[in-house]
């Protein structure tokens, strides 16, 4: 896990050194999770009810690969653990995953694995 540690630290310098470079960023960096990251067994209801999010804010998922996976569904696709026809298939080989909260509204994320079953998925509402 030290590598993903790694992996997460370089990320979020490079997240970090983008919002640097707009002028008048004020943008979080989330990482989804917080230090138990994306996988079985964190309660994402909770960690995403205790965080305001905003407009221009960043998600950042890290996870094992290839075990896991990360899919942008809609409301309904979040409710049922359905991995079909997601908006955005969001998985990477290196399991690294910067998501820009770019709207004020509702966004809806699942594991495409078969884990969201087990509660592995997260959604957030974004505040302008």
């Amino acid at each position: 896990m030290e590598a993903s540690r790694l992996g997460l630290r370089f990320g979020c310098c490079v997240l970090m050194a983008l919002l640097m470079i707009a002028p008048g960023a004020s943008a979080e960096i989330w990482s989804v999770g917080g230090n138990d990251f994306w996988t079985v067994g964190v309660n994402y209801t909770r960690w995403a009810e205790q965080i305001k999010f905003h407009k221009g804010d960043w998600l950042y998922f890290v996870y094992e690969t290839p075990q896991y996976s990360l899919l942008q569904v809609n409301k309904k696709g979040y409710e049922a653990c359905n991995p079909k026809k997601p908006f955005r298939n969001l998985t990477t080989s290196s399991g690294r995953v910067p998501v820009l909260l770019s709207a004020a509204t509702s966004y809806y994320f699942i594991d495409g694995q078969g884990y969201c079953f087990g509660g592995m998925k997260v959604a957030v509402r974004v505040l302008g």
